[in-house]
């Protein structure tokens, strides 16, 4: 009986498996993607290209790096044309400055405390009132959130640095 159960699982696993690989036939080319007029992209430095070439030319800037996924996405959906499409990536961003610039009431009065931070965001804060105009002007806005939430809470009950 015990065996019987199993071959129903490996069966059953066999399938699954089976079914995901074939998954990616219809996976989007790049003849059958929605065309759009408008994209935004907002995020962090994944999203703005970390790693990659002129990364690292200007750290206070908001734009994405040609090859970041926001840049290639842009491409795919017709927004290759800079009039077409816009970025806040801010290396470091975290999810309450966003919620900030997007007008949610949160205080983040004791957020930039440190040299890091106040630093880092000031580009970014006077920037706060094109986010909702920008995302009202897109048909197709990505955002990509929450890697520094995690490294500086990390960092912060390890007891590492100043966040």
């Amino acid at each position: 009986m015990e065996r019987a159960y199993k071959r129903i699982i490996s069966l059953v696993l066999a399938l699954i498996l089976a079914c995901s690989l074939a998954s990616g036939a219809f996976a989007a080319k790049m003849d059958n993607v929605r065309q759009y007029d408008g994209y935004f992209a907002i995020g962090d430095s994944v999203s703005r290209g970390c790693g990659l070439d002129g990364y690292y030319d200007n750290e206070k800037s908001f734009k994405c790096i040609e090859g970041s996924f926001p840049y290639l996405i842009a491409q795919a959906v017709g927004c290759g044309d800079e009039s077409k499409r816009n970025a806040m990536c801010f290396s470091g961003q975290r999810t309450i400055e966003t919620l900030y610039c997007l007008g949610v009431d949160v205080d983040v009065s004791n957020e930039y405390d440190t040299v890091y931070f106040k630093d880092k965001f000031d580009a970014m804060l006077t920037r706060c009132g094109s986010y909702c105009e920008n995302i009202a002007n897109s048909e197709l806005v990505t955002i990509e959130l929450g890697m520094n939430d995690v490294l500086f809470s990390s960092f912060a009950v390890a007891g590492i640095g100043d966040f």
